[in-house]
């Protein structure tokens, strides 16, 4: 199937058919979505410099597809909007918790065994950052639904607000505020900082 036939009836067949037991399902669901994961998941990497120097874009897809894979097990998405949205939040999540391990690795905690001395020492983020960055992403999954959808839209996949008061069927006023609303409430949860974006 062809992703531009992938709509919300062939999406809760093959989450049905996954809940069921038929691990073909699973096959087709993520071949079916695969090419707009794929890039979810290579413009989200780009927020994660640390992430970016250990993990392959296609190692990141593939964690997030057992998480996304073992999510559909337990709910089904009402729409494929839903299901690109769940995707998201997987993506995030494998991210964040490969941003810790990096983190820990810069610490000392872990040895990293493709780090050289001769590795450019300027290159690699400061700890504060990423810190940052990690309670950023985890701070988003905490917005209000609205809010969180449009940041989703708007900073991870890197929609116009045009784009996303389509997609929402809102008017782009109504997106403006929500992203406003989120942008006022994530700087509160990270006590005034934002990462630079």
């Amino acid at each position: 199937m062809r992703e531009s036939e992938f709509d919300t009836g062939h999406l809760h067949e093959y989450v049905d058919r996954l809940r069921n037991g038929d691990r073909a399902a699973a096959d087709r669901l993520l071949k079916a979505a695969g090419r707009r994961l794929e890039l979810l998941a290579r413009r989200m990497c780009g927020q994660f410099p640390t992430v970016r120097r250990h993990a392959e874009t296609g190692d990141v897809l593939q964690g997030a597809m057992i998480r996304l894979l073992a999510a559909l097990r337990e709910l089904r998405p009402a729409s494929t909007r839903h299901f690109f949205g769940l995707a998201a939040v997987q993506i995030r999540r494998e991210l964040l918790d490969l941003a810790r391990q990096a983190a820990n690795r810069k610490r000392g905690k872990v040895p990293l065994a493709d780090e050289s001395d001769t590795e450019p020492k300027d290159q690699t983020p400061n700890p504060a950052d990423l810190e940052l960055w990690g309670r950023f992403h985890e701070a988003v999954e905490g917005l209000p639904v609205d809010e969180r959808e449009v940041v989703g839209l708007v900073f991870y996949h890197g929609w116009t607000r045009a784009q996303v008061a389509e997609l929402l069927q809102v008017s782009e006023r109504t997106v403006h505020r929500w992203w406003q609303a989120a942008c006022r409430r994530l700087k509160e949860r990270l006590g005034g900082d934002l990462p630079t974006m």
